[in-house]
């Protein structure tokens, strides 16, 4: 099984084109994976605006055990409760 792969690129990307080339690659060879452009182009604004779009998916695609961590206590910085 491949991992899942999350993509995005700014539609002002200088290498937008390569990167819609790979992701054709991931489709035709199976690969699970969504891929979404934005307005944008390649800096940090746009990289942080995919941020939550990113470990949204990450969570949808985890397995189902994974997306139950075990509740951790909440200690002071003493390790006291």
């Amino acid at each position: 099984m491949t991992p899942y792969i999350f993509m995005s690129a700014g539609e002002q990307e200088p290498l937008l084109e390569p990167i819609r080339r790979f992701v054709s690659r991931l489709h035709d060879r199976h690969f699970a994976y969504e891929f979404h452009t934005k307005p944008d182009g390649h800096d940090w604004n746009e990289w942080d605006a995919q941020i939550p779009a990113c470990f949204g998916s990450l969570i949808r695609h985890l397995p189902p055990a994974a997306n139950h961590a075990p509740s951790a206590e909440i200690l002071s910085p003493h390790g006291k409760r």
